[in-house]
């Protein structure tokens, strides 16, 4: 997960980890690719924010995605999709989910953004 407002990145890191899920937890985009380069087990989804100080979401999904095309992508923003067209992102393309979002709708968009995957 790549969130730059640690609030938010430690209760949706606290979330997830309560249903069951490890969570990698990295406070922006360049330190989400060093983790995944670091990480010795298998990554299956990234969850990430779209505005980041340091890279967008989007080009953090594309990175990842270069190393690991099987991964599954949930792009999380406050602003609306449509707001975010300068960061090429195209409608389809990842799951997205709004903040803020309730627990329950967190794991729900996660869950469905998995089981694409298979």
């Amino acid at each position: 997960m790549a969130e730059d407002e640690q609030v938010v990145r430690d209760q949706t890191a606290r979330i997830l980890a309560e249903v069951g899920f490890d969570v990698l937890s990295a406070d922006g985009g360049h330190q989400a690719v060093a983790l995944a380069q670091q990480h010795d087990g298998p990554i299956y989804l990234l969850f990430t924010n779209v505005v980041m100080a340091d890279i967008n979401g989007y080009e953090l999904a594309q990175q990842i995605l270069h190393r690991i095309p099987s991964i599954s992508v949930v792009l999380m923003s406050g602003h609306s999709r449509a707001s975010l067209a300068q960061y090429s992102i195209q409608q389809e393309e990842f799951a997205f989910l709004h903040k803020p979002f309730s627990p329950q709708t967190l794991i729900d968009t996660v869950n469905q953004a998995l089981s694409k995957r298979l």
